[in-house]
């Protein structure tokens, strides 16, 4: 984010010359952390990143209200099984 800076746009994007700045594809992004993990020894998924990062803010925080804005959920609810499914 800081190298990207306030700018809209993608967060993650391609480096390679063909498709320099464009978004990476779904495909592109599992295999980077999937890669990743198995270099650490961890076996991990971008789901499974995202509901950790929820999970952990909810529990930093406090604040399940918090956690279903940055997950971008419409329910506290759904924001609940994130974190209960932890």
């Amino acid at each position: 984010v800081e190298t990207r800076g306030g700018e809209p746009g993608p967060l993650f994007t391609a480096l390679d010359n063909r498709n320099r700045g464009r978004r990476l594809s779904g495909t592109s992004v599992w295999r980077l952390v999937e890669d990743l993990g198995r270099a650490v020894g961890v076996r991990v998924w971008p789901h499974a990143l995202r509901h950790g990062s929820v999970t952990a803010v909810v529990d930093q925080s406090g604040d399940m209200r918090l956690g279903r804005v940055l997950a971008g959920h419409a329910s506290v609810a759904t924001t609940q099984r994130y974190v209960d499914n932890l």
